[in-house]
């Protein structure tokens, strides 16, 4: 049987910043593997009763990063050996290196990983810097056609 790795992007620690798909996943899983239990997400897990374990007790001061990264790809592949297993990361996947490593090292014929994608940093500071833009933009003393905008009149710009 085909062994199956998921890694699943947790966002940025917000229950509502977690995607459906990556809860499904977490929720469905044999195993579940969190890079840190140090995450804003972990509450909520626990919460709707997901068990885990952690890789919090890889590395400090007797491992370089590098062998760290790859006791942690080993504490997977050992896993992965019972069943199918949930690798839940902070923000994007592709924001941590060992989505990467974890995709070299594992990936066979004998192992598929795939990747469920959740909001990175990048993507939640983008999305708070707009909010704040547009806050100003709509504030008493801010820009006179935006307070005066709403959906229908905006909607021909989001056709455009």
């Amino acid at each position: 049987m085909k062994q199956r790795i998921t890694i699943a992007g947790l966002g940025s620690g917000s229950e509502d910043d977690i995607t459906l798909g990556v809860l499904k996943a977490l929720e469905r899983a044999d195993r579940v593997i969190l890079k840190t239990e140090k995450h804003g997400i972990v509450p909520f897990l626990k919460e709707r009763g997901i068990g885990f374990v952690t890789l919090d007790h890889i590395g400090g001061e007797d491992l370089s990063p590098e062998e760290a990264l790859k006791a942690m790809v080993r504490a997977v592949a050992d896993a992965a050996e019972e069943g199918d297993v949930v690798v839940g990361l902070p923000g994007h996947p592709f924001d941590d290196k060992l989505t990467l490593e974890l995709m070299k090292e594992l990936e066979s014929p004998a192992c598929r990983t795939d990747i469920l994608p959740g909001p990175g940093s990048a993507d939640s500071l983008y999305f708070h810097h707009l909010t704040v833009i547009m806050e100003k933009l709509r504030a008493p003393d801010g820009c006179p056609w935006d307070r005066e905008q709403d959906h229908k009149t905006l909607k021909q710009y989001l056709i455009e």
